[in-house]
């Protein structure tokens, strides 16, 4: 079976010889040890959680992106973490922040709000990059399952 073009909006595009019944449901979570990662997005939203301490609350979030790098295995794999600034400068996830910042050297200048200072991730060529431990954990949402713990208070310069 050869591959299929189509035309969508006026431009061809070859579309992949597969299906996706051929697809794995499959997913396993990256294995204990410590990796490189790159800052590819980090982004300030507002969620309402629907559960927890904020429930119905709207709460801000950094969402941030990494992409696992230098790794024979796992390179090109993305990781997703959720920093939750609802407990000020003093929680857990600003603290881990303020060393996302130590070690991918990318401070937050005095007037830069946090926003700003995250977008900045975004600009980089190349990437912000960070060597991290990385743990795999019962999912608790999925029992049977595995999913990552990124220990950023442990993470160091790439």
């Amino acid at each position: 079976m050869g591959t299929p073009v189509v035309e969508i909006n006026g431009s061809i595009d070859l579309l992949p010889d597969w299906t996706l019944d051929e697809v794995s449901d499959a997913y396993e979570s990256l294995p204990t040890s410590t990796y490189t990662l790159e800052v590819i997005k980090m982004t300030l939203k507002t969620v309402t959680p629907k559960s927890g301490p904020n429930a119905n609350k709207p709460t801000h979030i950094i969402q941030a992106s990494f992409l696992v790098a230098d790794d024979p295995t796992y390179s090109g794999r993305r990781l997703e973490k959720s920093f939750w600034l609802d407990q000020g400068p003093t929680g857990l996830d600003a603290r881990q922040l303020k060393v996302l910042a130590r070690v991918t050297g990318v401070s937050q200048p005095a007037g830069v709000t946090l926003s700003e200072w995250a977008y900045r991730y975004e600009e980089l060529v190349p990437p912000a990059r960070f060597r991290v431990p990385i743990e795999q954990i019962p999912d608790k949402k999925n029992p049977g399952a595995t999913t990552e713990r990124i220990l950023l208070l442990k993470s160091e310069v790439a």
